[in-house]
Formats: C-alpha cells, structure tokens, sequence
C-alpha cells in the first residue's frame, strides 16, 4: 500500500496507460490529477469511453496521443480541451470505437498480435487509423479488419474497496476494470477505502480484481471525483459544469490554479465540500461516509 503520488512517481515519460471506468463514471480522477501535478510528459492514454479522465491531461499538454471510442461529457455537452487538441493538431488522436480499443486490450490479454473484427468495413476508420488493416478471411476469401493489439504499460484502475495486497471489489458493473488489469503490463489501484484482507477471504466471491494482478494500490476517498463511484457517490454534475465553463472560455489555467492544489487533500477541500451533497441516490444506504 502507497500513496497516489507514490505510484504516479512510478510513471515514465512516454507511458502508454489504459483508464479504467467509462465516461462519468469510476474514472481515475486522483491518478489523472497527479499525472498533471508530477508534470508527466508525452503520455499516451487509452480508453473506450472517456470524459474528464482525457480531457484535462491533454489540456494541460501531458497527453499527446489517445487512443479512444469516445470522449465527451454525456449530456453535459462535449470534451473542450481534447476537441481543441485535436484541431489543433496537439494530440495524436486514434479515433476507434469502443469495440476495437476493447479488442486491442483482448489481443494483449490472448497475447497475439491483431484480432479480427467486423463492422469495419468501408469505414473511414482505416484510413485515419494504422492500427487497423484490412485482410483477406482465410476461410471465406472476405475482407475483414484485423485490429493491432496493444499492450498498455500501466493501467489504472478506481475501486470501492481494496486491501494492502491489492484485492480489489466495486459495486455496480465492471466497466473495463478487469479488462485493463488483464492487458497491461503493471496495474495500479486507487480506492476509496483499504479494508482488511479478512473482508476478502470471507467473502471470496465479491473479489473484482485479484491481488496478483495489482502492483500498487492507494487509498484516495473521493478518488474518482467529479465523476462517480456507483455505490458511493453519484458523479457532482455542479463541479463538471464548472470544469466545462473554464474551459470553454479559455480558462483551464484558472480552473487547475484554483482546484488542482499539491495534493488529493488540498482537491478534496476545495472541490468536494463545495458540491452538493454527493451520494448514490438509488442507494443510499450504500453510500460509504468518509472523513474529510
């Protein structure tokens, strides 16, 4: 068990790492921050659907190419800085869907070098896309488009609860979780809240994530602010709509100078009290009350 800065310390210049989570939700926020504050360079992300997780690392110039299904804020509008970087021709941007960055996850898991896929076909996709290539089906003689696989260095991963070996469990759906795990070369933990690994080996079964897929994990209660922790706290649409209006007028500067603070606990004070009260309003009786 360490810190989150401890891990983002572990981090190279260059890193390919894949986010766990999809859009607002379980997104490794805490993980991201650091990334910025530790001043990490020409990082490559990799996710299948992502929000602020891309968004403020490309804004701030730490990450330089992502590959990604889509990157936008649900219906809170669309990714200001990541669209400006684009445009710009600041970020390498890998536009895929959802099922091929999935599939070049598989590929590293089966450790081959491509998977085929259908549904590409005809798609502008290959040409704006190296990782896809059309072949011929060896069996039927159809076109078909074989997808690179893609080992990612580091994946990074929010969870409910964790113990110190890096046993992992959270509520709701897996949304990528144990396929990032699986894929990456290292994977790190952040959690809302390290356990004993008693409440584990009682409970076998709820284990997520094993630990010998883990090779650091970090406490950080509000880890996946402002986006959501499904059981614990819904994502904090107030704050997200502060982040977007920053950055729509140009102001992301403003924005981190007045969030971003040296550490998780600076964040917390002043981004999580100034939401409104954040819990899983679908169940309230899960919520997991965290003394800031």
């Amino acid at each position: 068990m360490t810190g989150v800065a401890d891990l983002v310390s572990r981090v190279d210049d260059g890193a390919t790492i894949a986010l766990a989570g999809k859009t607002l939700h379980r997104a490794p926020m805490a993980f991201v921050r650091e990334l910025v504050r530790q001043d990490v360079s020409d990082v490559t992300l990799m996710g299948l659907a992502n929000s602020m997780d891309v968004d403020l690392p490309t804004g701030t110039g730490h990450a330089t190419a992502v590959h990604y299904g889509y990157v936008g804020f649900e219906g809170l509008g669309l990714a200001p800085n990541f669209r400006q970087c684009v445009e710009d021709g600041a970020v390498d941007a890998r536009e895929g869907t959802c099922y091929t960055v999935a599939t070049m996850f598989r590929g590293a898991v089966q450790g081959v070098p491509f998977l085929p896929v259908a549904g590409l076909t005809g798609s502008d996709l290959l040409e704006v896309n190296d990782a896809f290539h059309s072949v011929d089906d060896p069996f039927t003689g159809e076109a078909i488009t074989a997808v690179r696989a893609v080992e990612p260095d580091i994946a990074v991963v929010h969870t409910t609860e964790a113990d110190s070996d890096g046993n992992a469990r959270f509520d709701g759906a897996d949304l990528t979780e144990n396929l990032v795990a699986k894929a990456a070369d290292r994977t790190f933990v952040t959690t809302e809240q390290i356990v004993e690994t008693k409440a584990f080996a009682d409970t076998p079964s709820e284990t997520d994530i094993p630990g010998f897929l883990v090779d650091g994990v970090a406490e950080v209660p509000y880890g996946a602010h402002p986006t959501s922790c499904p059981g614990t706290y819904d994502y904090d649409a107030a704050h997200l709509r502060t982040y977007l209006e920053r950055s729509r007028e140009g102001d992301l500067e403003d924005y981190l100078a007045e969030y971003l603070g040296d550490d998780e606990q600076r964040y917390r004070e002043r981004a999580v009290p100034a939401a409104e009260t954040i819990e899983w309003s679908s169940d309230p009786a899960a919520t997991l009350e965290v003394d800031l």
